[in-house]
């Protein structure tokens, strides 16, 4: 096992952080959709903003109108007084918190557990998972939630990379000052403990650990425009941090969000972001791969994406989700780094009695602008990269807490640098229990 080194991660254009995702990166893919989900599918209500507190007197009054047939009677009549009638009557107080969170347990079979091109190793593992949403419900003009996510990976085969770790966290506080104007304050955190093979040719293995820690702080005004558009404007930053590595980074975004909301189930929108990455000691490059004495990495990324949530049924039980996003990367003068990038994704999310699917296909394509496919090796044609990626998911509820579920991923790698050639599939089987 070798550790990651600044040479290693400069020669391969930091193919392990920027190309080879660790897992609880690709979950973010999916993360964006579950949040919504969550506040806008039906699992909390009220919806964010919304004030739908059912009128509970109101209810019982109109009930013993119809019973006693008289208006009048209902207030002449002194059941509203007795005491156990009275509690019945009388709106529960409302909770302060609304909990949605799951335990999941189960086994699975690994190929290519280290993402790797020339060693693929295979293993079974065990897996231990949490994910949790907590939303306090506060005022119409208050909002706050936390969102959790944590797997833990046990692989008996591989002594190496025995276990994975990840973690994804999120806190969020929405102010509405008046009914159309709001700031949202939010903060992150994403920690992954993983291993990788960056072996470069069958002869040796080239194994390393990752341990990724990255923190970041955003803000954003939220203005709605008419009944059914709101425009968020905002920006952020934080520290990205990488154990046994100079790669450490400081990172700075703006960003700019139209979204359109017919109804309830339904979103469209796009995103425009703008994303700094600030190295102190990545190593700048020409294009072809040579160093550039005394002169350090700063990446600037644009990117713009579409998405869609849009309500198969009435019912909101089926929703699809749709995502084009389009990445425009340039580092300062070296062109090693440059990239045009975009990635397109649609998932399904239905649920029907007691069970619940999820679906997920993406497609990513990276065409470097100036790098050539082999290092130090202008003549080669330039440097592209792809990805297909599937997951997919079923869960039975069995009983008021517990289910069973099964997930698979496959993911395809295809380049015309051969160290980027690679496949990965896996499938869980476990049962949960939801709170």
């Amino acid at each position: 096992m070798k550790p990651t080194t600044t040479s290693l991660s400069s020669t391969s254009d930091n193919t392990v952080f920027c190309y080879r995702q660790p897992v609880a990166v690709r979950r973010l893919a999916f993360y964006f959709f579950t949040i919504l989900s969550l506040l806008n599918f039906g699992v909390f209500t009220p919806a964010m903003g919304q004030d739908e507190t059912l009128d509970i007197d109101a209810e019982a009054e109109k009930i013993l109108t119809e019973l006693l047939g008289d208006s009048d009677l209902v207030a002449d009549s002194g059941l509203p007084s007795d005491p156990e009638l009275a509690a019945v009557l009388q709106p529960a107080p409302p909770r302060k918190w609304d909990l949605d969170a799951s335990l999941k347990a189960g086994a699975g079979y690994k190929e290519n557990v280290l993402y790797s091109a020339y060693h693929p190793s295979d293993s079974l593992y065990s897996l231990a998972e949490l994910d949790a949403f907590l939303m306090r419900r506060q005022t119409s003009s208050n909002q706050l939630y936390f969102y959790l996510f944590g797997q833990q990976r046990h692989f008996f085969d591989i002594d190496e990379a025995e276990n994975e770790q990840s973690v994804v966290f999120e806190g969020n506080y929405l102010h509405q000052f008046t009914p159309t104007t709001g700031l949202e304050l939010a903060g992150n955190y994403f920690y992954v403990d993983q291993f990788f093979d960056a072996s470069i040719s069958e002869v040796e293995s080239d194994e390393f650990r990752l341990v990724q820690h990255d923190l970041s702080l955003r803000s954003a005004v939220q203005q709605s425009l008419g009944k059914n558009w709101k425009l968020w404007i905002g920006g952020g930053g934080g520290e990205v941090m990488l154990e046994d590595s100079q790669d450490d980074y400081t990172q700075w975004n703006m960003l700019g969000r139209l979204e359109y909301a017919p109804r309830r189930y339904a979103r469209y929108g796009l995103i425009y972001r703008r994303e700094y990455e600030l190295y102190s000691d990545r190593i700048q490059r020409t294009a072809i791969g040579e160093t550039i004495p005394d002169e350090t990495v700063d990446l600037t990324t644009d990117s713009l994406r579409l998405y869609g949530f849009h309500p198969i049924d009435r019912q909101g039980k089926l929703h699809l989700f749709a995502n084009l996003t389009g990445y425009l990367r340039d580092d300062n003068g070296g062109g090693y780094y440059d990239y045009d990038r975009w990635r397109a994704s649609l998932g399904l999310r239905g649920r029907h009695n007691r069970w619940k699917g999820d679906l997920a296909i993406s497609y990513t394509d990276t065409q470097y602008t100036d790098r050539p496919s082999v290092f130090m090796e202008p003549d080669n044609p330039r440097l592209a990269r792809d990805r297909v990626s599937v997951w997919a998911a079923v869960e039975y509820q069995f009983s008021d807490h517990w289910f069973a579920f099964v997930e698979g991923e496959w993911e395809d790698n295809d380049s015309n640098d051969p160290i980027d050639v690679y496949s990965v599939t896996s499938a869980t089987l476990g049962l949960g229990f939801r709170l």
